[in-house]
This record gives structure tokens, sequence and C-alpha cells, in this order.
């Protein structure tokens, strides 16, 4: 089991998105970037690994289904997040939640899990380590 990481400083706020959706993918980058976060965006495992591998990060967003396949390639993702960078906050989002799912991606190194749609505002207070609340009626991801 791995502990909780901090939440990012202003001085390392480098946040990496892995989602296939651009109606969800360009919104995030957005929002964060406004955030002030340096923002990479990938729409698949390869990718991701690769910008593990170059960059350090200090949160992952992480789409569960991030192919045409629906294979969970998301937590591929988070699993290498871990390897690579243990100190990471990595987050799952997904819009097919399920007790095993959850239990595999905390299994394999998710913080968080959250379900979409999610609010902006809730899933930015998740980046900065809060749990996020389930009611708003803020903009929301799709």
């Amino acid at each position: 089991m791995h502990c909780q990481p901090a939440p990012p400083s202003p001085a390392d706020r480098r946040l990496l998105i892995a989602e296939d959706d651009p109606d969800t993918l360009f919104p995030l980058r957005e929002f964060f970037c406004d955030q002030g976060f340096t923002v990479d965006c990938v729409v698949g495992p390869t990718e991701a690994r690769r910008m593990l591998e170059r960059f350090p990060y200090s949160v992952l967003l992480t789409d569960l289904h991030l192919t045409e396949n629906r294979q969970s390639e998301g937590l591929i993702v988070v699993e290498q997040a871990r390897r690579h960078q243990p100190d990471i906050r990595a987050i799952m989002m997904t819009a097919f939640p399920s007790l095993q799912m959850e239990f595999d991606a905390l299994r394999l190194g998710a913080d968080l899990v959250v379900s979409k749609p999610i609010a902006l505002v809730a899933l930015n207070n998740a980046v900065n380590g809060e749990r996020p609340k389930t009611s708003g009626s803020e903009c929301r991801t799709s």
C-alpha cells in the first residue's frame, strides 16, 4: 500500500491528463492551465509511459477507458505512474464506476476514483488533495 502524496506545491504544478475524448480532454486542459498547471495530454498508455519517463508530474488524471476497445487502459496508466513517480497524485476518472474497478484502481496506485461527470471545481479540489463533493451546479466534465 502507498501513502497519500501531498497536494502539489505551487512550484511543482505539472499535470498529465490521459483522456481519449476531446470533449473532455480540451476543457480539462484549459481549466487546469488556468489554474496554473503545466498540462500535458496523452490518449493512451504508451504515450503516458513516455511522458512519465520524461517529465516529473505532481498529478495524473486518467480516464478508465482510453481506446474504443474499452479495456480499462487507465489502470495501466495508474500503475505506470506509480512505478515511475511514486509521489504522484493519481486520480482515476470513469463514467462506468464499479466496486471491482475502484478496488483495482486503488490497488494499482490510484489515490482517488471519481465518477464522471464531475464538476470542474470538485475535480480541482481533488487534484489539490481534497475529496470531491458529489453535489453542485458548477460546470461539469462530460
